[in-house]
């Protein structure tokens, strides 16, 4: 049994048990989905779940189960295991810039009565990196289908970027804490 092999394996077991004792003992929200968040909120919740499950399975199928180290004609199960991993990542990390983009959308109605108001020059910032986060991530992908060079580092930098600007952005925002 080669490396990568035991690796996914164990990525898979972990997931999975990570899963299922988050789920029973944390009571994770996103298993009551529209009940404590808003719809657009479980929508992209959902597309985070789907896109998963669809990575687990071809971890599953496509390497483990049948040993395969390409998966159709000579796409290899590393590129398909690191483009989607960081498709993820980088969705997910939107989704995060997303919920103070546009918090009447994604924010429940008690976190939004919580929340301190926010400047339409936050909003707008905060709109601003998070649809360029959504662009980059079709243009990269776009890119990195018609095989232009260097595309995936590009993309996963320029991602990098947005969602550091974010951070800053969010945590000058918000960090009361006068350290």
């Amino acid at each position: 049994m080669d490396n990568l092999r035991v690796v996914l394996w164990a990525f898979l077991i972990s997931a999975a048990l990570f899963t299922f004792f988050d789920w029973r003992l944390m009571h994770w929200r996103s298993f009551r989905w529209g009940q404590d968040e808003a719809k657009f909120a479980s929508v992209l919740v959902g597309i985070s779940w789907v896109a998963e499950v669809v990575f687990l399975l071809v971890i599953v199928g496509g390497f483990l189960l049948f040993g395969r180290r390409t998966l159709v004609g000579d796409v290899s199960i590393f590129g398909v295991l690191h483009f989607t991993a960081a498709g993820l990542l980088i969705a997910n990390l939107s989704f995060a810039a997303a919920s103070h983009a546009f918090p009447l959308s994604l924010r429940s109605e008690a976190d939004r009565s919580a929340a301190p108001p926010t400047s339409n020059g936050a909003l707008l910032t905060d709109r601003l990196i998070t649809g360029l986060m959504w662009a980059g991530l079709l243009i990269g992908g776009f890119c990195i289908w018609r095989q232009v060079p260097y595309s995936v580092i590009l993309t996963e930098y320029f991602e990098i970027v947005m969602f550091l600007a974010y951070w800053l952005v969010a945590t000058r925002r918000d960090w009361s804490n006068p350290i």
